[in-house]
Order: C-alpha cells, then sequence, then structure tokens
C-alpha cells in the first residue's frame, strides 16, 4: 500500500506587542532591530539636530576604512593639540606622546577624545577638513539624506547636523566593523604610553556597565544639541540599535535608552510555531478510501 504525504508549508509572521510604546523624554529618537531591518519605534527621527560627539561614529568609520596597520606610530604635536578647542573633552594626550592608532581610536571613542580625533585626521588625511570631506563622502553613501559634517568633533557649528534614523544607518554600518566593539563594550582602562605613564580612559557611555548586552557605541553633549546616546546592545540572536537626541539630562538619555531597548528585547520574541516533525492531522485522499495523507 502506497501512502501520500502531504507538505503543508505555513508561514506565521508573529508580533508579541507586550508592551506599550515606552515612556520617553528625549525630543528625537529611534529603535532599530538590525537582526530582522525593523524599525521598531521612533519620534521625530527624521528631524535634523546638532549631534554633539555622535559625530565621533563617522570620524571612527572614517578613519578605520583609512588605516593600514593599527599598530603604526603616530607622535603628538602642538599643532595637532592646537586645533582643539578649549571646550572640547580630551583624553588628555600631550605634546611629545606616541601612541598607535589603535590607541587613538581608543582615546577617540572611549572618552571622547577631540585630542585624540583631531590627531587621526591630521595624521591620515593632512587636515581635518580633508577628514570632513571624507566623512561627507562616507555619509552620502550611506543615503544619509539628513546629515552634514563641519568637523570632526561634533562641537555644535553652522551645517553641522544630523538625524536620530541616519545616526542609526551609520552605527550599523560601524558595527560591520567588530573590533569596534572592543573598544565601546569596556567601562574603562589604561592608554600605555610609550614613556612608561599611562591615560586612564573611561567610557562616557554609563550603559556598558549596568545593562546586559550593550557593548557601544557614543555619547554626546553639547547645549544646543542637548545630551544624546546611540547605543547598541545584543541579547540571543537579536542586536539593536537606539539613538536618543535631545535630552534635557544625562539621567534622562541613559533612561530614554534603557526604555527603548526594554522595549524592543521585550515586544519582539521569537516563537516556535511549529516543528519539521510535527504532524496537523491526518485526511483521506478521494480515490483511495483506504490510504490516509498524513499532513505535517
Amino acid at each position: 500500500m502506497k501512502r501520500i504525504l502531504i507538505i503543508l508549508i505555513l508561514f506565521f509572521p508573529i508580533i508579541v506587542n507586550a508592551l506599550d510604546f515606552p515612556e520617553t523624554y528625549s525630543d528625537s529618537l529611534i529603535i532599530y532591530d538590525l537582526t530582522d531591518d525593523n524599525i521598531i519605534y521612533s519620534v521625530s527621527e527624521n528631524s535634523k539636530r546638532s549631534i554633539a560627539s555622535l559625530t565621533k561614529i563617522a570620524t571612527t568609520i572614517t578613519a578605520i576604512l583609512n588605516i593600514k596597520d593599527l599598530s603604526e606610530k603616530v607622535t603628538i604635536t602642538k599643532e595637532i593639540l592646537d586645533t582643539v578647542r578649549w571646550d572640547a573633552s580630551r583624553a588628555g594626550l600631550k605634546v611629545g606622546d606616541i601612541v598607535t592608532y589603535e590607541d587613538l581610536l581608543y582615546a577617540s571613542i572611549l572618552p571622547s577624545g577631540a585630542d585624540a580625533t583631531n590627531a587621526l585626521a591630521i595624521s591620515l588625511f593632512g587636515s581635518i577638513d580633508n577628514m570632513v570631506f571624507k566623512m561627507n563622502e562616507l555619509a552620502r553613501s550611506l543615503n544619509m539624506n539628513d546629515t552634514s559634517f563641519v568637523n570632526t568633533t561634533g562641537l555644535d557649528a553652522e551645517n553641522h547636523y544630523s538625524t536620530a534614523y541616519d545616526m542609526a544607518l551609520i552605527a550599523q554600518e560601524l558595527l560591520k566593523h567588530p573590533k569596534i566593539l572592543t573598544y565601546t563594550s569596556i567601562y574603562e582602562d589604561y592608554l600605555q604610553k610609550k614613556d612608561g605613564s599611562s591615560i586612564w580612559l573611561v567610557n562616557t557611555n554609563k550603559l556598558v556597565r549596568f545593562y546586559d548586552g550593550v557593548d557601544g557605541l557614543k555619547t554626546g553633549f553639547t547645549t544646543t544639541a542637548g545630551y544624546c546616546l546611540t547605543a547598541t546592545a545584543k541579547k540571543e540572536n537579536m542586536r539593536l540599535i537606539s539613538v536618543v537626541m535631545g535630552a534635557n539630562t544625562s539621567e534622562e538619555r541613559t533612561s530614554d535608552t534603557t526604555s527603548l531597548l526594554n522595549y524592543g528585547f521585550n515586544t519582539y520574541q521569537n516563537h516556535t510555531i511549529l516543528t519539521a516533525k510535527d504532524i496537523l492531522g491526518k485526511k483521506r485522499i478521494e480515490n483511495s478510501p483506504e490510504e490516509e495523507a498524513q499532513i505535517t
């Protein structure tokens, strides 16, 4: 007796809306599911705003794409440090320090050092303007249509702006270089200099210490931009990117980021509906009264 096997392939898109929209305070924000390429929730995500040191995400990628050897040495000069504005955050580099490109990436992204950022610009591109040109080229290649850079540090300036949506795009690009998470995922470390001294580097993103799964990316603050934070976190097979801009306090940007990540992880869950061996039932086949087909 032959048996007829009928296989039904069933697709169930499952979205579990377990929570109400998160309560947030920032002017502009987005939570993006990188795993499924999906915007989960956003508010004014296309609003152009000053972005403060979120700029250094673009600076970092631009540098990474042009560094041939991370161990290559760079000497910090007076000319480099003279380009750093008095009100910019610094890692603590001094004239005469000899550091590697990897050190400069570390010092730029972790404590948000404008001295390290400008050292990358001048040593790699010859000038800050040249690096800014490359940053804008990168933005155009990523379809960041509402972004314009005029400096490498993020200090407020005319025509220096972006959006929460565009910052999520460039964060996604940065994550294509997973080594960057080596720098952004730790809370504190020391940059060892050739003379035996060291610089204490403390991550400005406190969530890497307090939120399970957060391993980046970058904070920012100026009076015009407010408190900003682009963060990324991974749990199981799901990676999220969140961006908050225009928070009134550092506590608000941390709270909003936490709310967005919680909402993303708790709202969208993977559920197994059927396995390959599950049997839905049996069905008699016409003209074969003695035979039943197993439906799986």
